[in-house]
């Protein structure tokens, strides 16, 4: 019989934060994540450039470096945003906002420095000098 090793997370002290963490990792842990050049908002054609999008299929994220760059907006704050999406399918925009604001103040470094190192490919942060916070 073998024992599973329950993996240890970042700690936030709040219950409710770090409960929101854990389904983010869950969830990330089953979706890659890739780098775009463009990114057309599929709603509206004319609007490019958004800073990231999540496949139909829900298995892969694409992130914008360059766009974030420009507007320097953290790259960690979209990945939690895209993921918001999958935890809550058919939500408007307006509140997939709202909740990745209220959720990405409240995570700690230490749990941004994960989910950066963990899902952000490293070439796609090195390459473009991009930070999580």
């Amino acid at each position: 019989m073998t024992i599973k090793k329950r993996r240890s997370y970042p700690s936030g002290g709040d219950r409710l934060t770090d409960f929101f963490f854990r389904m983010i990792v869950g969830i990330l842990d089953s979706i890659s994540v890739r780098k775009a050049r463009e990114i057309y908002n599929p709603k509206n054609r004319h609007e490019k450039n958004i800073c990231g999008i999540i496949s139909a299929d829900r298995a892969m994220i694409y992130l914008n470096v360059a766009r974030h760059k420009k507007i320097n907006e953290p790259i960690v704050s979209t990945l939690v945003h895209e993921v918001l999406h999958v935890m809550m399918p058919g939500s408007k925009e307006r509140r997939i906002h709202q909740l990745e604001n209220i959720l990405y103040i409240r995570l700690t470094d230490s749990q941004k420095r994960y989910l950066r190192a963990r899902y952000i490919p490293k070439h796609i942060t090195k390459a473009h000098n991009i930070d999580s916070a």
